[in-house]
């Protein structure tokens, strides 16, 4: 009996551990029924809730500051059965057994179908902790039976009452790539970089540039209007687009006087609404004539600018690898200007027929593409990196060419100075240009993927989580839970680098300054004192600057890189090309009886016939290690190949 007692006493105490075990190890042993306070799971076929819950949760408050971040989701109602789903996670049911029962998987999959088309939209992905491989099929489980299958709908939006506009102005809001907010505009006042501080940054940043972009351009122009002679085709395309550059940073400039008043339009009446609360809002389409104006300026005189580089290198391959001289290329300009202004003219006209104007607010001016990736991609990036692959081709062309020249003019023991010194210049010049426009190009690129990015972020947090737009914003989705930082559905990141903007304007308007480094030469200071001399009416015989003391100044200058002209005491003038062909003539006869080489003639006098350059040619041309400028044609321009023009 003793042994009997003891046994029982041991099994008692084995009975209890294992229940104390099973206790510790089950936590729904732990659980208890609690109504359900949320206000999300209101509403369904209970009211008494399970915790702690599937999910890891201990509490409702726990759980209810995750089931509210999918409260924009079931706004929309994507499924029907989406607040049965997620409440059966976070709230499950509360029954007899205190176990949790899970969803179906099949109410799960039909969800997922409806619902997760929306979510990629707005590059969500499917939460993790809602995969439907891992809840059960047949097992107990909830299912919604009398639940209807609802199609996949396209999220809706509506516009703020503030942004309203009317429709006859066809303006709208793109949020994705698909999805737009009809009849509804962005605030001037809260765009991109709606800080005070940032937009005014912008402004001054961008008129700096802009005005030193129009200094050195109107400069240029200036000197090519006042000796027009001197810049013959290869580089007069530099003219040209310094020209279009002058244009460009003209139009910033009056962004920048402007302020708003181009850029921005309205407020327009609502009658629902205060005067104060209806903002200005951002420009689009072509209903604005001012901002239409200021379009077709920056625009086509951008491009213009893109196909005069481009025309620029074809020039210089034709001087280089073709050896056409200047007036060749002069017979063929008409090509070149139909090029560079019916191009930028055919796409100007197609923004327009297509109404891809938008007001730029952060510099007061009116472009394309700031708005829809497919005009920036269209009108911008493709045309440009065309340009600028066309015109870095025959580039490099034309520098194989030019040291080919090179090494022939070294082969033959002369010095290549000046040759060397016009591929550097030409050189540094490219560097400048393709530089900015990679850089351009990049940003430009940078924005077309991310744009429908920064305009979700945008609505959703600069817009409807303002004081202003809140209250309009609240009845379409959730703000204050879908920014949460701790989300799946954060959207804080989303933002465009001010940085990068800054970068872009910058490289937009470089080109214009560093242009004018072509003219930067004595040749210029000489050009400008006889204008001004001539203009201060100070050209009699005997002052200071007649044009007979230019001349003798131009003449010296041409003295001292052309031997043996010094004794004949010629005067030339150096932008007539006959007068230079002549002196090179003149020195090659002096120099034949100390050279001792009657060929040296010949190969001159061949031009006449058609033939193309011979060796004596090149030597001849680089008597005293001087490469004379050989761009005057004597004979037949069409089948002559004369040296290239300095």
């Amino acid at each position: 009996m003793i042994m009997l007692f003891k046994w029982n006493i041991f099994l008692c105490i084995f009975l209890i551990f294992l229940t104390v075990n099973e206790a510790v190890n089950d936590p729904y042993n732990q659980a208890k029924c609690e109504k359900i306070k949320v206000q999300a799971c209101q509403g369904l076929l209970y009211d008494m809730t399970l915790f702690p819950n599937s999910m890891g949760h201990s509490t409702q408050d726990e759980a209810a500051s995750e089931i509210n971040e999918y409260l924009p989701l079931l706004r929309i109602k994507c499924h029907n059965s989406l607040q049965l789903f997620l409440c059966s996670l976070y709230f499950p049911v509360c029954t007899n057994m205190k176990i949790a029962l899970p969803p179906c998987r099949s109410l799960c999959e039909d969800i997922k179908k409806s619902c997760e088309p929306i979510l990629k939209k707005f590059y969500f992905k499917w939460p993790s902790n809602m995969a439907c491989d891992k809840y059960p099929e047949n097992n107990l489980c909830i299912k919604d039976n009398q639940a209807e299958k609802k199609p996949n709908e396209t999220m809706s939006i509506s516009c703020p009452k503030p942004l309203k506009v009317p429709p006859s102005y066809d303006f709208k809001v793109r949020y994705s790539s698909n999805s737009v907010i009809p009849d509804c505009g962005i605030p001037c006042n809260r765009y991109f970089f709606n800080e005070p501080n940032l937009k005014k940054f912008t402004r001054v940043w961008v008129a700096l540039w802009s005005f030193l972009c129009v200094a050195s351009t109107l400069f240029t122009v200036l000197t090519f209007l006042i000796d027009m002679q001197r810049f013959q085709y290869p580089e007069r395309p530099i003219i040209f687009l310094s020209a279009c550059y002058l244009v460009v940073g003209l139009t910033y400039v009056a962004g920048f006087f402007l302020n708003d008043r181009v850029a921005c339009a309205g407020p327009f009446s609502n009658s629902d609404l205060r005067p104060n609360e209806v903002p200005k809002i951002v420009v689009q389409g072509t209903k604005f004539e001012s901002c239409i104006i200021m379009f077709m300026l920056l625009y086509f005189f951008s491009m213009a600018s893109a196909i005069w580089w481009v025309v620029l290198t074809i020039t210089w391959y034709l001087a280089a690898k073709c050896h056409w001289a200047h007036e060749s290329i002069e017979r063929n300009s008409q090509y070149f200007h139909f090029a560079a202004w019916a191009i930028p003219a055919g796409k100007t006209i197609g923004i327009l027929a297509l109404s891809k104007v938008d007001g730029d607010p952060l510099t007061g001016v009116c472009f394309t593409g700031l708005s829809d990736p497919n005009a920036l991609q269209g009108f911008l990036i493709a045309p440009l990196c065309l340009y600028l692959l066309i015109g870095t081709a025959f580039l490099i062309a034309g520098f194989v060419s030019m040291f080919e020249i090179r090494s022939i003019i070294k082969t033959g023991g002369t010095k290549t100075d000046k040759l060397e010194k016009l591929i550097t210049r030409i050189g540094i010049f490219s560097v400048l240009y393709i530089v900015p426009a990679v850089v351009v190009i990049a940003c430009y690129f940078h924005e077309s993927m991310n744009l429908h990015k920064w305009m979700q972020r945008w609505f959703w947090v600069d817009v409807c989580r303002s004081p202003d737009y809140r209250k309009y914003c609240d009845k379409n989705v959730d703000l204050n839970k879908i920014i949460k930082p701790d989300s799946s559905m954060y959207l804080l990141n989303q933002k465009p680098e001010f940085e990068l903007f800054m970068i872009k304007y910058l490289m937009s308007l470089i080109v214009g300054i560093t242009s004018g480094i072509w003219i930067w030469s004595g040749k210029t200071l000489l050009s400008w004192k006889y204008f001004l001399s001539k203009l201060c009416g100070r050209l009699e015989v005997g002052a200071p600057w007649t044009r007979s003391g230019w001349l003798e100044r131009s003449n010296s200058y041409h003295q001292r890189h052309f031997a043996g002209l010094t004794a004949n005491k010629m005067m030339i003038n150096p932008c007539d090309d006959n007068q230079v062909m002549a002196m090179q003539y003149q020195m090659v006869q002096q120099n034949q009886q100390s050279i001792g080489n009657q060929e040296l003639q010949k190969p001159l006098l061949s031009c006449h016939n058609g033939t193309g350059v011979t060796e004596n040619m090149m030597n001849a041309q680089t008597l005293n290690g001087n490469l004379l400028p050989s761009n005057q044609q004597i004979g037949d321009p069409k089948n002559q190949k004369l040296g290239y023009m300095m």
